[in-house]
């Protein structure tokens, strides 16, 4: 008797396994394809944030991003946020730090030209 709940209980726990596979498998396939869309991409705005961006930026990159590049803007910062976010810069070569006034390019990277950006407001 004991022996056949063993069994039962070593049957059903392969059969866990073999079922968490599948779902693995399935979730990278879907990740993969959104990682691979160019029409994509993961921007951040930022301002003033010296003490974290390092952390934030690290942690973002560590997951699977939208088109394979992370886009950050830097909204004016005052501290070294900026000079942080080119040393990062550096050292990834799936960042794209832009300045404030720099922003326009964001759009530019997706093939869209100024007018017809100013056209989407309206």
């Amino acid at each position: 008797m004991l022996d056949m709940v063993l069994e039962i209980l070593l049957l059903l726990m392969g059969l866990y396994g073999i079922i968490s596979l599948i779902f693995s498998a399935v979730d990278t396939v879907q990740r993969k394809s959104l990682a691979d869309d160019k029409n994509v991409r993961l921007a951040i705005l930022v301002k003033d944030r010296e003490e974290a961006i390092e952390g934030i930026v690290r942690s973002l990159l560590s997951r699977d991003i939208p088109g394979g590049k992370l886009t950050i803007i830097d909204m004016g910062s005052e501290d070294k946020t900026l000079n942080i976010l080119q040393k990062l810069k550096r050292s990834f070569e799936n960042i794209t730090v832009l300045k404030y006034d720099e922003r326009e390019r964001l759009m530019g990277e997706f093939g869209e030209s100024e007018e017809e950006g100013e056209n989407h407001g309206t």
